[in-house]
């Protein structure tokens, strides 16, 4: 399976199955290959037209994100710069009295504005460039500081040896990794596996996050998260890859505790008999409707044999399951948040048993 070059182009690769480890690797390597930092001074920035240059030279096409962070950066926001009347002559009325906003002409000021007030600012600006082969280079980002950031196929490295295949989403912006181990570490339920999460971005768009995870495989990916097990939320700044690394070796280390700890929870879970009124109470409060909450009781009378907090927690994520099980044409958004919403509230419910 060849994913294919990066080419600098736009980026948006979601892949929906696990893919084999090197070429999600090769993928995550072009992404890193086709950008570079370039340090400059604020007071040489020039970003009028949306072209962004230093002492003259071209630097690339502002992106939305990257003027967003100049903006910060000099306290030049929308609604203050509105509030000073600096987009009084962009707003003005229509043949029929209908207000109407020059849009063009305000971010043209709005760029000016900012501009005008890099060159007052005595400090360097770090810019993240991707390079085009077919055309001009775009600006993705602009940070003041140092922006430490771990390369996206070197988070691959860090994944322990018994992870298998990665599911890989990556754009402009961000990465996120999903990882699960080939082989269940218990058999209930459809099988248990361990899994991990990781999101990154290298622009400053969002931070390094690493969830330690539980799922369980039915016809999809249906998750059930017994407890917090490993997270970690972490700014990427000077020192991010020696934290990195530490992190890490902590979570492999802590595997194996991690497992045993679910399977104590599982079997509490599978002891904890209840009451179908007090399962319904219960899932009442973590917001699920009843018509689920229903179907939920009949999957674990049917095929777990009663009603535990094991066999309604795999009733509900059953449930989500049936969410999902609809032709791709009528799947929706809301109806993936819906099936989400469950697993959450599964994990929720499940918890309590601990």
């Amino acid at each position: 399976m060849s994913m294919g070059k990066f080419n600098g182009n736009r980026f948006n690769f979601s892949s929906k199955k696990f893919i084999p480890l090197k070429d999600a690797k090769a993928l995550l390597t072009d992404v890193d290959g086709s950008r570079r930092w370039e340090e400059v001074k604020a007071s040489d920035l020039d970003i009028r037209g949306g072209i962004v240059k230093a002492k003259k030279q071209k630097k690339g096409l502002l992106t939305p994100f990257a003027f967003q962070q100049l903006r910060r950066l000099v306290e030049a926001r929308p609604g203050q710069l509105e509030a000073d009347g600096v987009f009084d002559d962009c707003v003005g009325s229509d043949e029929n009295g209908n207000k109407r906003v020059d849009r063009e002409l305000m971010y043209t000021k709005h760029l000016k504005v900012v501009t005008d007030r890099l060159k007052k600012l005595d400090k360097p600006v770090h810019l993240r460039i991707q390079k085009k082969e077919n055309g001009f280079n775009t600006v993705l980002s602009a940070l003041t500081s140092r922006y430490e950031a771990i390369p996206y196929a070197g988070i691959l490295d860090a994944f322990p040896e018994s992870f298998g295949t990665p599911r890989l989403a990556v754009d402009d912006r961000y990465v996120s990794i999903h990882v699960i181990e080939p082989k269940p570490f218990m058999s209930e339920g459809g099988g248990l596996f361990m899994g991990a999460r990781v999101k990154s971005s290298d622009i400053g768009a969002a931070r390094l996050s690493l969830s330690l995870q539980v799922f369980r495989i039915v016809c999809t990916n249906g998750m059930v998260v017994t407890q917090d097990l490993f997270a970690v939320n972490k700014i990427h700044l000077t020192g991010i890859r020696e934290e990195w690394s530490k992190i890490v070796e902590e979570w492999r280390k802590g595997t194996p505790k991690f497992k045993t700890d679910i399977k104590r929870v599982i079997e509490k879970s599978r002891r904890d008999k209840m009451t179908a009124e007090q399962a319904i109470d219960e899932l009442l409060d973590l917001r699920l409707p009843r018509r689920r909450i229903e179907r939920a009781l009949e999957i674990a009378e049917s095929e777990f044999g009663g009603v535990t907090r094991w066999s309604v927690a795999n009733g509900v994520t059953q449930a989500s399951q049936e969410i999902m099980a609809v032709s791709p044409i009528k799947r929706t958004t809301p109806a993936i948040a819906t099936a989400d919403a469950y697993d959450v509230a599964a994990a929720n419910f499940l918890r309590r048993a601990a």
